[in-house]
């Protein structure tokens, strides 16, 4: 059956079906829509229990339950806190667990806790110290950029460059340190939350920023974490702005 003759069977066919079934396929359609369009999966609804996985960092895991969701995305409420995470069906790969599945990740995590702070902690530390590393090592390194193709056009890249990232379609900015690049993507280390990001570069705007520039955007980025540091302690967190999409003023 072609797509015409397709299209012709359902809609001839509808006045056979009640409405309640008509919704059911309307429902499953849309599912079916959004996953191959934004990778929603089929059957993700409020109360549901997934594993997203970032596709811009795939180490980058979380756990959560949907809170709330919207046509782009979703948010998950994490198993170790009252913290809502923005999940986005094109940024996330998502896989609905079940019952049993979700029932040992929150137990490892339970367990996992200490273990996993600890690790978290050097981790940041060695971050931290790559980051400084790249930033007193700048001059030289500049001496050596790379040519990348970006959204905007080409720009020169090097490990300790000062980076703000904007992807338009996601409405996303990130900015941090060059610590590492390949042919087609950066890394950059955030002095904020610790955190290093991989960047695809034709997919944003990249715009280098000066030393000045850079101060500005590193008390903002260190504010921001204290910020939300203090929220945590007072179970607010879920009052906090989404800063993802909030361009940093650098004047």
């Amino acid at each position: 059956m072609n797509d015409e003759s397709f299209v012709g069977f359902v809609v001839n066919n509808a006045s056979r079906y009640d409405i309640e079934t008509l919704e059911k396929i309307i429902h499953s359609l849309n599912d079916n829509i959004a996953g191959r369009r934004w990778g929603k999966p089929s059957g993700l609804k409020v109360g549901s229990n997934i594993e997203a996985i970032l596709f811009e960092a795939p180490n980058f895991v979380q756990y959560g339950t949907v809170v709330r969701m919207s046509p782009k995305g979703c948010k998950i409420e994490s198993p170790r806190s009252s913290f809502t995470w923005p999940i986005w069906y094109a940024k996330h790969s998502i896989r609905i667990l079940d019952e049993p599945e979700w029932n040992r990740i929150w137990a490892a995590l339970e367990r996992g806790d200490e273990e996993y702070e600890a690790k978290r902690q050097a981790e940041f530390a060695e971050s931290a110290a790559d980051r400084e590393d790249a930033i007193n090592n700048r001059s030289k390194a500049q001496k050596k950029a790379v040519t990348m193709g970006a959204l905007h056009g080409s720009v020169q890249v090097f490990r300790g460059a000062f980076v703000h990232a904007y992807r338009p379609d996601w409405d996303n900015h990130e900015y941090g340190v060059v610590v590492d690049f390949s042919a087609k993507k950066i890394v950059l280390s955030d002095p904020g939350d610790g955190f290093e990001r991989s960047i695809t570069v034709s997919k944003h705007v990249i715009d280098l920023l000066s030393e000045g520039q850079w101060a500005i955007v590193d008390a903002e980025l260190r504010r921001r974490a204290q910020e939300y540091d203090a929220a945590k302690a007072a179970g607010k967190e879920q009052s906090l702005p989404d800063y993802s999409s909030v361009e940093i003023e650098l004047t």
